[in-house]
């Protein structure tokens, strides 16, 4: 025991030098040294009795590894790097000492003390998720007033926005989709973004239908080639409002006559739509719905982070120009959130979810998931690995330890049992009710699979920024890494807000 605490403090020691600017010509040396005895540490508490605690504290120095790792592997630019690598040593160190103080508290308190408090707290924490979503889905419902109705000269003209690479597969199903719409006004953009397969071919044979091809310029290095597709679409878009969205869109005919209606009703200059989810596998029911509970699950009024998806949204063309364009989120991986939370401050976004009326279903297969999730999930936490961490800690015991402790823990104490299990109907319950909207062909399997969801989650997680640190985040061909570790200040800021 008192070995393991010396080497943490030895260790911890090495980092803390990192802080001080005079030592930071001589980070390698430092890290090299604290990751070889931080390896060794976690030798010696794979030794000791099972702890929670010591876990705990073994995934900590296994972090502490990935910052030292980070300095190794130098993919930023120096600076960038020592601000980094100097506030995530700084976290680390105390959160380490956090968990070394935690091995002492079953010397002073009653075991059954703490896991009674622990599933209350759990149990508080799933009530509130469960009112959060009840409400969310509540705000978020599509209703027109049927008292009000708009001729086609008063609906405005809309233009339909498209990026495009490398989408044979999809891509003639969206169009089709588009096409077969009966709003009046109606402008169709189509980019054709540097493909390499018959992407261009497919977009040019809807010409007859006033499909009109773009065709797109590789972006410049500071921006993330969507955006820069994005910013190509925006400034050949004559429309009103522009309708972005992606190749695994299918829009019903009446789509577009509802969604700008329901605009012009209520007044809005921007509005992002939940999509239902169209056929799929068994798996796309263990990916895809923790994006949707990231989005419904927060209380994010209070947050002042309006929920946003990237599937399909629209904006009115003079707000967009009027915040910038994508000028200026070039480099943030969910540049409609920035929109979003600059246009709820005027209570003119709205985030709705589509049904049988405002008919938009996605058919993004499990694979595609799995990329988007890798891509947006680091950046999305501020490409920090103690944000990484803190997430994955706050998921095993918010979401998971309810359920291992109804079924390890609970039996023969009888109020950790009760609130254990009211934890997990409540995560349970919320778990259902988001697949019956956006998945509903496989809610069922919500009754049983939300441990093993929220592992996937988890592990796509830290897949996340383990390929962003150390390896190649490929999206369409072509690698986002560099313009997202490096980007500027204010740009992090806005990506912490996606």
């Amino acid at each position: 025991m008192l070995m393991i605490e010396s080497l943490l403090l030895i260790t911890i020691g090495f980092e803390l030098l990192l802080a001080i600017k005079e030592f930071w010509k001589y980070r390698y040396t430092f890290v090299a040294i604290s990751a070889g005895l931080s390896f060794y540490t976690i030798f010696l508490i794979l030794l000791q009795p099972l702890n929670p605690w010591w876990l705990l504290g073994l995934l900590i120095i296994l972090f502490r590894i990935i910052v030292a790792g980070r300095v190794l592997a130098n993919r930023k630019q120096t600076h960038h790097l020592r601000n980094v690598t100097v506030r995530s040593v700084l976290f680390l160190a105390c959160l380490q000492l956090f968990a070394w103080a935690g091995t002492l508290i079953p010397q002073y308190s009653d075991y059954s003390t703490v896991v009674t408090t622990l599933s209350f707290l759990q149990f508080s924490v799933s009530l509130s998720v469960l009112g959060w979503i009840v409400n969310s889905l509540l705000q978020t419902t599509y209703h027109n007033d049927d008292s009000i109705s708009y001729t086609d000269k008063e609906l405005p003209s809309v233009t339909i926005a498209i990026p495009a690479r490398n989408e044979t597969h999809d891509l003639e199903a969206c169009i089709d989709s588009i096409v077969a719409s009966n709003y009046p006004k109606l402008e169709i953009l189509v980019l054709d973004d540097c493909s390499q397969d018959k992407t261009p071919d497919i977009i040019k044979q809807y010409a007859h239908a006033g499909v009109r091809f773009i065709q797109g310029t590789a972006p410049p290095d500071t921006w993330l080639a969507k955006n820069h597709a994005y910013a190509q679409l925006a400034q050949e878009a004559s429309g009103s409002y522009i309708v972005f969205c992606g190749v695994d869109v299918r829009m019903s005919p009446n789509f577009l006559r509802n969604l700008l209606t329901h605009i012009k009703q209520k007044k809005k200059r921007m509005i992002s739509v939940l999509p239902v989810r169209l056929g799929g596998s068994f798996r796309s029911s263990f990916i895809q719905p923790m994006r949707y509970w990231w989005e419904l699950a927060l209380p994010r009024k209070l947050m002042n982070r309006p929920a946003v998806l990237s599937t399909c949204w629209a904006i009115d063309r003079k707000v967009l120009e009027s915040l910038g364009g994508f000028s200026a989120v070039k480099r943030s991986i969910l540049p409609e959130r920035y929109f979003a939370r600059e246009c709820v401050v005027h209570d003119s976004y709205s985030f709705i979810r589509a049904n049988a009326t405002l008919d938009l279903r996605t058919t993004k297969d499990p694979i595609e998931q799995i990329r988007t999730t890798a891509r947006v999930r680091y950046p999305q936490l501020r490409n920090r690995p103690e944000n990484i961490l803190l997430f994955v800690l706050g998921l095993q015991f918010f979401l998971l330890a309810p359920f291992f402790f109804f079924a390890f823990v609970g039996p023969g104490q009888s109020l950790i049992h009760i609130l254990s299990g009211l934890s997990v109907v409540a995560l349970t319950l919320s778990h259902v009710m988001i697949l019956v909207i956006t998945n509903p062909a496989y809610s069922i399997a919500g009754l049983v699979n939300f441990p093993l969801v929220v592992i996937s989650d988890i592990a796509l997680t830290l897949y996340s920024m383990l390929r962003y640190e150390f390896g190649r985040v490929i999206w369409k061909g072509r690698n986002v890494c560099m313009p997202i570790l490096n980007s500027p200040d204010h740009i992090r800021s806005q990506n912490s807000k996606d």
